[in-house]
């Protein structure tokens, strides 16, 4: 049987249509028991999918931890009572070590100054001034400043 309401039947079931054409249909209903049947089907099955999306929007707590990723292992600690020991051995070393450099003998010989350095980088023929490493030394103990001779 084809029937005019058909069109309208799902849309009734699911209550989205207005008042006044639900009115219609509602009337239909009572004289169709074909329709009738067909509205109870929709409801039927609008009562499973909405069962079916609130199972699967909520999926039980142990399908949920199934699909959990295992929580990462942490490392365990050093304990405080092993690195305390360590650090006064290594204090211990560096002070060993420190007082075998104080008993090393002295030579005598000093470490050379920054002035000292500065000359001995500087003691080479300077070509545009003509002067020698030792006319350099010697003004610098005169602190006279080098004057360029002319070539």
């Amino acid at each position: 049987m084809n029937c005019p309401e058909r069109e309208r039947l799902s849309d009734y079931a699911l209550s989205f249509l207005p008042a006044a054409e639900r009115d219609d249909v509602a009337a239909h209903l009572v004289a169709c028991p074909t329709c009738r049947g067909r509205v109870q089907d929709e409801r039927k099955l609008a009562q499973r999918v909405r069962h079916t999306i609130a199972a699967t929007a909520v999926p039980p707590r142990a399908r949920l931890q199934a699909l959990m990723p295992a929580p990462p292992r942490r490392r365990r600690a050093v304990p405080l009572a092993l690195l305390r020991p360590v650090a006064v051995l290594g204090l211990l070393l560096m002070l060993f070590a420190g007082s075998l450099q104080l008993q090393l003998p002295v030579t005598g010989q000093s470490l050379p100054t920054a002035s000292a350095t500065a000359l001995a980088a500087t003691a080479t023929q300077i070509p545009d001034t003509g002067l020698t490493a030792t006319a350099v030394h010697e003004m610098s103990a005169l602190r006279l400043a080098p004057v360029p001779i002319a070539a």
